[in-house]
């Protein structure tokens, strides 16, 4: 069980993530992806029926750099950056997922360094809390 309450969000195109966090609590970003993941709100059934979904490129760290260390992050589901990232075959619905958690401002100013997302969360759950 996390310590931390972790929030998913599935950001199609015409969407924008609103990740927040209560003050003084910052934002964690922990994993995100973009691409055709999996049948979600974002993409319909058919195309997991036909086995065309499952690919994705790991956006982590971008979505982290946008967002990480605030307590209210926008990011358009049509953002420029995270659509270059693009590894998947075109003509699907292509689509962000972000996951993240909100931590005592205090804790990512210690932590924050030089110390990817992952292992931050590691980090927190097993010597923090």
């Amino acid at each position: 069980m996390r310590a931390f309450s972790e929030t998913t969000v599935a950001v199609c195109d015409d969407d924008t993530f609103q990740g927040r966090c209560p003050h003084p609590q910052k934002i964690l970003i922990t994993q995100a992806k973009y691409g055709h993941i999996e049948v979600s709100k974002c993409v319909d059934e058919v195309f997991g029926s036909l086995g065309l979904l499952g690919c994705y490129a790991n956006v982590t760290d971008l979505i982290g750099s946008k967002c990480n260390g605030k307590n209210r992050c926008d990011i358009e589901g049509e953002d420029p950056a995270v659509i270059a990232t693009k590894e998947c075959r075109t003509g699907l619905p292509m689509y962000t997922d972000i996951s993240y958690v909100c931590i005592p401002g205090w804790l990512f100013s210690q932590i924050h360094e030089g110390v990817n997302s992952e292992s931050e969360l590691n980090f927190i759950e097993d010597n923090i809390i």
